[in-house]
């Protein structure tokens, strides 16, 4: 695909906005495939320009699409390095964003505190009905027509 050809389809928009993403950081990195696997994973290997590695691409893609599988891999025929991002689906982010959210420090204090009040509580009802189990008036329950 072309730069000035309009992306058509959502792989070639996804391998255009990381194109983009790539040439901020080295204008002279090239698209070298673009293909979606059959889970819907679009996977992008670029190479770098002259002026920065396949390594240093890799990192700058990484810092901006935290979500993305990023990594570098050599072309055993051509000995070339490649930058490749594995696109996510909207699933995968989802899932991946719920494990970061979920082993987060606020998040597992948040978990323990809602147990501790979860146990007090059931503890506090518990402790209220074993010692009003005994005391409970039913003279104020009956109806005048009772015999």
């Amino acid at each position: 695909m072309a730069d000035s050809d309009t992306p058509r389809t959502f792989t070639d928009r996804i391998a255009s906005a990381v194109l983009r993403t790539c040439r901020v950081v080295d204008p002279d990195s090239v698209l070298s495939t673009c293909t979606r696997d059959h889970s819907g994973r679009t996977l992008v290997k670029l190479r770098a320009g002259s002026k920065h590695t396949a390594t240093e691409l890799a990192s700058a893609l990484k810092s901006v699409m935290p979500l993305a599988f990023v990594a570098t891999e050599q072309d055993l025929l051509s000995g070339e390095n490649t930058a490749t991002v594995s696109v996510p689906t909207e699933q995968d982010e989802w899932n991946l964003a719920d494990a970061r959210a979920s082993n987060s420090k606020i998040s597992k204090t948040l978990r323990s505190l809602m147990t501790v009040l979860f146990l007090l509580a059931v503890g506090a009802w518990i402790s209220h009905a074993h010692t009003s189990a005994g005391t409970v008036d039913y003279a104020q329950y009956a109806n005048d027509r009772d015999i």
